[in-house]
């Protein structure tokens, strides 16, 4: 008797190992997208914030400033606006080319989703 049990339990834990490590892969794939998201996110209020105090920033610096807040993740795509019209605004939009990394979510989404950050900071000087 002890010996079927056994092999029942090898059996049905052969049946619901792949769809356990489908579902703990997919899981950590949408993980890695919460926090490039957040990190993007984060790039672009750092260098929509630094261009929104810094009166002599340049485009250049803001990009630079968003890059570096989220080093480790490029290639990162950083457009900064500033309007200098009425009262001053400074945009910065971050986007990155997320990979995903378990075949079943890439099924459903494609090889790759694109995560965009908008930030927009009224400039504090005048």
């Amino acid at each position: 008797m002890k010996h079927t049990l056994r092999g029942q339990a090898l059996a049905e834990f052969a049946l619901l190992l792949p769809m356990m490590c489908l579902l703990t892969f997919t899981m950590l794939d949408f993980g890695r997208v919460f926090y490039f998201q957040e990190a993007i996110a984060n790039a672009a209020r750092e260098g929509a914030r630094y261009g929104a105090t810094t009166k002599t920033a340049t485009s250049g610096d803001i990009i630079a400033r968003a890059q570096n807040e989220a080093s480790g993740i490029s290639p990162l795509n950083v457009t900064p606006v500033i309007q200098a019209t009425g009262e001053k605004y400074v945009h910065v939009t971050v986007t990155y080319q997320f990979d995903l990394l378990t075949p079943f979510t890439e099924a459903v989404f494609g090889n790759s989703i694109t995560l965009t950050a908008k930030s927009k900071m009224r400039a504090e000087y005048e």
